[in-house]
């Protein structure tokens, strides 16, 4: 292709115009080294764009970094609050260590002046047992003596219950006798052998009751039984049957219980269980009427009057 240029303007269209014009016009006009320039410009651009990219990278991996090491510094902090912490319960445990070595060194003076103490206990006790062993004989002496006087009193204030017992047998019949409007009476007590006697009349009868043995067997030996009538009359108007005893129990009661039935089964009559003693025991205060009117209008079989004895009634008769 053929090109005219007279001007400027026409090298310049033509340079314009035409890719190949402007290639020989730059080979013309440049070095080899400008030539080169643009394809080094291109590399220069991709290397800055490579080391762009790499410092963008640098720069994540840089902001990564200084957000692990504020992660890092969070978790130093953390781990020094715990570490100041636990060098502040050291602290506290050394100082209960420290007072709890002071406590133990004090129990232990404790205990070495308690052992001083045992020892000189020991020792005593010791001298105590050899003294002790010394009296034993006479305490056994005492000991028997006590439990003799202790029956001998039991048995005197028995007897004298007795003796009491028999002394106010007027008082106890005239409490009977008044209620069932008796007025003018004769009592008589009855003898052991009357008593046996009743048991052997009677004896198909009595064993009907189904008594034990015992409360038959010791039936005449009973602490007083009166018979009482109505003067001018023949027949018996009824009986009383006593058991004395200092302190009433439960023996008390059911002996004098027993005995009554014994006796109104072999004569056919009334007849009324008595206590005579100074007490009752404590368990047996709800089964004993000591109201003559309630006793006799209850009218049970089972039923005991408890007639009080005072201390004075207890006393040994006048020697003189």
């Amino acid at each position: 292709m053929t090109i005219h240029i007279n001007t400027t303007d026409d090298f310049l269209r033509a340079l314009r115009g035409s890719e190949e014009f402007r290639s020989a016009a730059r080979r013309e006009l440049l070095t080899e080294e400008l030539l080169e320039v643009p394809g080094q410009l291109v590399d220069i651009r991709k290397t800055q764009n490579a080391m762009l990219e790499e410092q963008g990278e640098m720069r994540k991996t840089q902001n990564a970094m200084l957000e692990e090491q504020g992660e890092m510094r969070a978790k130093s902090d953390a781990l020094q609050e715990t570490q100041n912490a636990m060098l502040e319960e050291q602290r506290e445990m050394r100082k209960t260590q420290n007072a709890m070595l002071e406590e133990l060194r004090e129990m232990r003076a404790k205990s070495d002046a308690l052992q001083e103490t045992q020892n000189a206990l020991l020792e005593t006790v010791a001298t105590l047992l050899r003294d002790t062993s010394e009296i034993k004989t006479d305490t056994r002496a005492l000991h028997g003596m006590y439990r003799r006087e202790h029956q001998d009193l039991h048995r005197f204030r028995g007897n004298y219950a007795s003796h009491a017992a028999r002394t106010n047998r007027y008082e106890i019949v005239k409490l009977f006798a008044r209620s069932r409007m008796m007025r003018r009476i004769r009592y008589n007590v009855l003898s052991s052998d009357a008593l046996d006697m009743m048991i052997e009349e009677n004896y198909d009868s009595l064993d009907k009751l189904g008594l034990s043995d015992e409360a038959l067997n010791s039936f005449p030996v009973a602490d007083l039984v009166v018979e009482v009538t109505e003067r001018r009359t023949s027949r018996p108007g009824f009986y009383i049957v006593v058991e004395a005893s200092y302190t009433v129990t439960g023996s008390d009661v059911a002996r004098a219980s027993e005995r009554a039935r014994i006796l109104q089964c072999a004569t056919g009559l009334d007849a009324y269980a008595v206590v005579a003693a100074v007490r009752l025991a404590p368990n047996i205060q709800d089964t004993v009427e000591g109201n003559i009117e309630r006793y006799l209008e209850a009218g049970d079989e089972d039923g005991v009057f408890w007639f009080p004895i005072v201390e004075e009634d207890l006393e040994p008769p006048d020697p003189c």
